[in-house]
């Protein structure tokens, strides 16, 4: 693996990139898409019975949804077109609690939101039809959220919108949303957000970046917010941008790092640090010329540290965390200037995250799918950091694990544990845990054989509040 110097609280990075270990610049896998250039926004879903990631692209001049079924093996095959008006961005939720995920599409210039439900057969139904203030702007991404913000155990919808204001959508569990509550008024032209629990108090919080800053909003727990703070100033163009609320640093408190819509030699990433209370400090940025509109925020090279991966019509660019709440340029491809909506999940179902975007040679657009060569190459083993020894450990024995994950667990001193298994969406799975563990070391056997091979997270829990995460790769 390469060496690289990862500066504490910094960003790391470089413009003329580096030959990545993760991702090669041309598509191991494209396709050509209908209709002319123009913004492609690109989903995961399973929309069968084959547990292979299947596709949803929408595209602006067309009019049009595209489904493609994946093969399992990084290929697709297009399955289904669906006419709808200037599709403006694309999310998937599991709605109906059937354990299927129904896919979002909110409009652009239009205040219709689409809900498609899925069955498992592979064709999407006609949609549901919900209507809010107003839909996305020309200069704006579109982007939505789809959580359970007023914790009434439905699925509600949060828009940013460019008048500065917050907008929720409750959700009735049957695919419907009605507009109940407009947060604001915020810097006007909001353009993402995010949300986490970033007081430790048990709901969700929001962090919404707007024109050149950064509001935080704190939830009472009842659906309603109150001011967190305001952070800048940082470098606002008039580009769409980007947000994500992660644990960059590893102290069990949600940080955030955005792309502010700066481009023509403004700095472009920027990294704040959270305090658990719902305050944040902003540390240094880098990387100009270039605009994000999406962000995610996995682990993509299994190294057990958060990444951030930009994508939007600049490209696509990944950038390494170090587990210190800093950042290294890994990868950075310029060829999907028509993708403001990029599609990661476990494509080659090898136990790592590979993404989709569009990838434009000469004239022609195409869809393109890229592997993660992560697995293929090997997992670097990482330098152990200093750790209290009052902290319980978690960690599998046997990564990938097969049929069945061996699961370390160290505690101090005997106490109640729980240990959940989440998606990398950070949705639970199931319980592998709930009961007393002794002090010392424990094994305990997790059967993964009835689980999708891909990327899962065990979270340890114990009685005295404290916490400690292991990732764990399936590849049955």
């Amino acid at each position: 693996m390469k060496n690289t110097f990862l500066l504490p609280l910094t960003l790391c990075l470089s413009v003329n990139g580096l030959a990545s270990e993760v991702f090669n610049t041309t598509p191991d896998w494209s396709c050509p898409v209908p209709g002319r250039f123009s913004r492609l926004k690109i989903s995961s879903v399973l929309l069968n019975n084959d547990s292979y990631p299947d596709l949803i692209v929408g595209q602006t001049s067309s009019e049009r949804l595209y489904v493609y079924l994946g093969n399992g093996d990084g290929t697709f095959s297009m399955n289904q077109e669906l006419p709808f008006s200037r599709p403006a961005w694309i999310e998937t939720s599991d709605l109906d609690g059937d354990s299927h995920e129904e896919v979002l599409v909110r409009s652009i210039g239009s205040s219709v939101l689409a809900v498609f439900f899925n069955d498992l057969s592979g064709i999407l139904s006609d949609p549901v039809l919900s209507y809010g203030m107003g839909g996305a702007s020309e200069s704006e991404a579109g982007m939505f959220e789809v959580t359970d913000f007023n914790g009434d155990g439905e699925k509600d919808i949060l828009i940013p919108h460019h008048t500065g204001m917050i907008e929720l959508l409750e959700g009735d569990g049957s695919g419907s949303f009605q507009a109940c509550s407009l947060y604001g008024e915020y810097p006007a032209d909001l353009l993402a957000l995010d949300v986490g629990d970033v007081d430790a108090d048990g709901d969700l919080d929001i962090a919404a970046l707007g024109q050149g800053e950064i509001v935080v909003l704190l939830n009472n727990g009842a659906g309603e917010v109150e001011p967190g703070g305001v952070y800048g100033s940082l470098p606002f163009t008039g580009a769409p941008g980007s947000l994500g609320l992660v644990d960059l640093d590893l102290d069990n408190d949600l940080d955030i790092v955005t792309a502010p819509g700066a481009c023509m030699c403004y700095n472009a990433i920027y990294a704040f640090l959270g305090d658990g209370a719902g305050s944040f400090t902003q540390v240094d940025s880098s990387w100009s010329s270039d605009v994000y509109p999406h962000v995610n925020t996995h682990d993509i090279n299994l190294d057990g540290y958060p990444d951030a991966f930009f994508h939007g019509y600049s490209g696509n660019a990944l950038l390494l965390g170090d587990g210190q709440g800093g950042f290294c340029e890994d990868y950075y491809n310029g060829l999907h200037d028509y993708t403001w909506h990029a599609a990661e999940a476990d494509f080659d179902l090898d136990g790592d995250i590979d993404y989709a975007a569009c990838f434009r040679p000469v004239s022609a657009l195409n869809l393109a799918i890229y592997l993660n060569k992560t697995i293929s190459s090997g997992i670097e083993e990482q330098p152990q950091q200093p750790v209290d020894a009052s902290l319980p450990v978690i960690s599998v024995l046997n990564c990938p694990a097969v049929s069945t994950a061996s699961v370390s667990v160290s505690l101090s001193e005997q106490s109640f544990c729980s240990i959940t298994a989440f998606d990398l969406n950070g949705r639970p799975i199931e319980t592998v845990q709930n009961g007393v563990l002794p002090s010392g070391a424990t094994e305990i056997q997790w059967r993964t054989d009835d689980l999708p091979p891909g990327c899962y997270f065990l979270k340890l829990e114990t009685a005295a509040g404290k916490s400690a995460t292991a990732e764990c790769i399936v590849a049955n």
